[in-house]
């Protein structure tokens, strides 16, 4: 149905190349750069090996491998960008061909490009980052990141822990080792040589990065494709003729498209009688998508789940919810923890999981324990908050990574706690609403390739 798919970014250098302030993630790198050029260029001059202190150096193979060769490398502040490293945490990564481990088809999904520049037209209304709107106590969000520099796409990425979607660049991770679908792909024109070039470096003492061995950014220009098939297409417009019955010119006319395949993916991967049924395959193969008899009522759940997943930042929160504390200066988060509960039958664990305190001046308190029925990537999407949204100090590096960075608004934790709330209820009630498969036959002139062996 794709004609590509990927694993998403592998660093291997985490603490160093995510995190939740841009600057910091650029001193980081900077300074970790510096300290392994500098490394390699003396060892080379004093013929011994290299150190390994992990305060100063994060060696890999692909590192060892450079040393070895003495190659020289360069930082560049540009390739700081936004990503997605966990469900519903996003965190600034150093995309960089050569100081991440893997980029794997990465470049081909987000590639790097001038900021205002190269810009893709939207076929999904996706949420302006740098827009400026009102919090539930009166502050105005104004987050610290600026624009992107990826070109815009949306991944779909599956693996036998369920869905989950991005439209920003995924980590290897957000899904433990999924694989990640895109709406499109993008093919890159320029004068010079190629970024898919197997040669990794510019040439003795340089070296390359995501724009290309030898392209400045204002040299690359981009063509933009589909990323499912024209074959795929012909088969679904055969299988279902006249999808949309009822749906004006306007928004797509009566007949599907690309677009809509890709969300009807997305609300087939969330059918529970898909996942049960499948289960097995899952865990050892790509999805293999089935024609279900109600393609409208999955493409349509599939874009109200995307509208979830990807907009969470501006989902009204949870109106039930109760904030015990200061609603306009509500404090820095540290570690958010479930309020006391005596232990019994209902709280073994002497917690009460309806009250979730999660900054220093802010309790909140009515979370609907059917929230927490919402699991992506092994927990709920509130233990994903739980789990990440805490300061952290990584043990090899002392490198301190604070989600207070990641917004100005005082109020940007809380709030998102609310609004993830309002999303995990959300998304129960689409999935629980899903249709039965009740699969269609295969037509006569179904794909070879498609077919089972």
């Amino acid at each position: 149905m794709f004609t590509i798919w990927s694993a998403g970014l592998k660093t291997q250098r985490d603490p160093w190349a995510w995190g939740f302030s841009r600057p910091r993630v650029q001193e980081q790198m900077e300074r970790l750069l510096s300290n392994m050029d500098a490394e390699i260029q003396t060892a080379k001059g004093e013929g011994r090996a290299i150190e390994y202190d992990p305060t100063r150096f994060s060696w890999t193979r692909r590192m060892e491998d450079a040393a070895r060769k003495g190659e020289r490398l360069v930082y560049n502040c540009d390739e700081v960008v936004m990503g997605s490293y966990r469900p519903f945490c996003k965190q600034w990564v150093y995309y960089d061909r050569v100081m991440n481990e893997r980029t794997y088809q990465q470049p081909r999904l987000f590639p790097l490009a001038v900021s205002g520049r190269e810009k893709a037209e939207r076929t999904y209304q996706q949420p302006n980052i740098l827009s400026k709107t009102t919090g539930k106590g009166g502050a105005e969000m104004t987050y610290q990141q600026g624009s992107l520099r990826c070109l815009e796409n949306i991944v779909i990425i599956n693996s036998e822990r369920g869905p989950f979607i991005a439209n920003i660049l995924p980590d290897l991770e957000l899904v433990h080792h999924g694989q990640c679908f895109p709406l499109y792909w993008y093919e890159e024109e320029q004068v010079g040589t190629s970024l898919f070039d197997g040669n990794d470096y510019v040439a003795p003492g340089g070296q390359t990065s995501l724009f290309g061995n030898g392209a400045t950014h204002t040299e690359k220009t981009y063509s933009r494709h589909d990323a499912i098939t024209d074959e795929t297409l012909k088969v679904f417009l055969e299988v279902y003729p006249h999808a949309f019955p009822k749906r004006y010119k306007k928004d797509g006319g009566i007949e599907l498209n690309k677009t809509d395949i890709f969300y009807y993916v997305y609300g087939i991967l969330h059918s529970p009688e898909y996942r049960k049924r499948f289960e097995s395959n899952l865990k050892k193969e790509l999805p293999r998508i089935p024609l279900a008899a109600d393609f409208a009522r999955f493409s349509e759940a599939g874009r109200k789940l995307a509208h979830f997943h990807l907009d969470y930042e501006t989902i009204d929160p949870w109106a039930s919810i109760v904030e015990d504390g200061d609603s306009v200066n509500p404090g820095r988060t540290v570690k958010m923890k479930f309020g006391p509960h005596k232990k019994d039958e209902e709280h073994p664990k002497g917690q009460d999981m309806t009250v979730l305190k999660v900054v220093e001046n802010m309790t909140l308190r009515g979370i609907p324990l059917e929230a927490y029925e919402y699991v992506v990537n092994g927990r709920s999407a509130i233990g994903w908050l739980m789990d990440r949204y805490q300061v952290r100090k990584d043990k090899a590096s002392d490198i301190v990574n604070d989600p207070n960075d990641y917004s100005d608004d005082p109020r940007y934790i809380v709030d998102l706690v609310e609004r993830v709330v309002t999303v995990s209820m959300e998304t129960i009630a689409i999935v629980n609403e899903l249709p039965a498969l009740n699969e269609k036959a295969q037509p006569a002139d179904w794909p070879a390739a498609w077919k089972v062996k």
